[in-house]
This record gives C-alpha cells, sequence and structure tokens, in this order.
C-alpha cells in the first residue's frame, strides 16, 4: 500500500543540505588549513623574535591570534554566504512549491512542479535523520530533502523509513547532533 506524504521545500532546506554535505567532505582540510595558517603566523613570529625584529614579532603574532579564534567562524560565513548565493541562483524556482512523496513497496515517487521521478530502493544508499530533516541519498548523487517542520504525518513517515530501511537492507545515520560548525 502506497503512502504519500506532500511538504514545500525552502530555502532553508537546500542551505542545511549543502551545508551537511560540505561538512561531510571537507571538515578535515577546513581544520588542517586553519592548523597550518595559525601555525605559520606563529612560526613567523618566532622567527623575527630570533631576528630581533620586535614590529614583525607583534604583528605575526597578532595575525596568528585573530586566525586562531575568528578564522572558523569566518569560514562558516563565508560557506554560508557562498552557497546562499548558490541556492538563491539555482534553486529558487522550487522554493514554496508542492513536492509530493509517495513510498510504495519497491520504489518511491517523487513528485514536483517539474518532473516525476521513480525510484527503486535498490539505488537508496543511506538515509541520514537532522534535527529538522530527513535526507535520503542515492546512488548517482541524488538526495531527497524531506523536511520534518513541514510534513504533516511525520510519526508515519519515521515508520514508513524504518520500514524502508529495514527491507532493503539501507542504514539510517543519525545526524539529529550534527551542527554546521
Amino acid at each position: 500500500m502506497a503512502t504519500k506524504f506532500t511538504y514545500q521545500l525552502q530555502e532553508e532546506d537546500y542551505l542545511t543540505q549543502h551545508l551537511f554535505l560540505v561538512s561531510q567532505v571537507s571538515g578535515n582540510k577546513r581544520k588542517i588549513r586553519w592548523i597550518i595558517m595559525t601555525g605559520a603566523c606563529f612560526f613567523m613570529s618566532y622567527y623575527m623574535y630570533t631576528k630581533g625584529d620586535a614590529w614583525f614579532t607583534t604583528y605575526f603574532l597578532i595575525i596568528g591570534v585573530l586566525i586562531l579564534f575568528f578564522y572558523p567562524m569566518y569560514l562558516r560565513w563565508l560557506y554560508t554566504r557562498h552557497y546562499k548565493k548558490h541556492i538563491r541562483n539555482n534553486f529558487s524556482n522550487n522554493f514554496n512549491k508542492d513536492v509530493s512523496l509517495i513510498l510504495e513497496s519497491d520504489h518511491l515517487i517523487s513528485d514536483d512542479y517539474e518532473s516525476q521521478n521513480k525510484i527503486n530502493y535498490s539505488t537508496l544508499e543511506y538515509m541520514v535523520e537532522l534535527k529538522q530533516h530527513y535526507f535520503l541519498k542515492f546512488s548517482g548523487g541524488m538526495l531527497l530533502i524531506l523536511p520534518k517542520e513541514r510534513i504533516e504525518d511525520l510519526p508515519k513517515l519515521k515508520e514508513e523509513l524504518q520500514k524502508i530501511s529495514k527491507e532493503h537492507e539501507v542504514p539510517i545515520n543519525d545526524g539529529t547532533k550534527w551542527k554546521w560548525r
């Protein structure tokens, strides 16, 4: 028996999706870049200290401290700004449009104002539950966004996703503690 869910996607849904995906891929690269930049400034400060140049010693020390404390916040702001601009340019036509999701026994049907997709569960790689969303990741890169707050029968959706997970051996990853950092 098919179960139908209808919802609308907003800009924040797409932003959460993009930030979640980039955090899964590039989290370590950002930390390494931050450590290298901070370390380079402190090294240059020490080097200038050994050369007796007080001005450059202070300069590199201040820059190193600023990078140490403010670079992570700057990167969060930069990524958020970049992806908001990208989403507004590429997905703004999808905002506030009805999307229907029909869950059947061996496939799902996603229907929006542009297209209708029939997707077999065999291509479902994993599902992620965040605090306010479910993401369904399929092979080939497709990802469905399910905003919890705009789905009327959320307990039924959760039940159906758990059933799909069991029957098709698809993991549901717990991302409820995930936060964009």
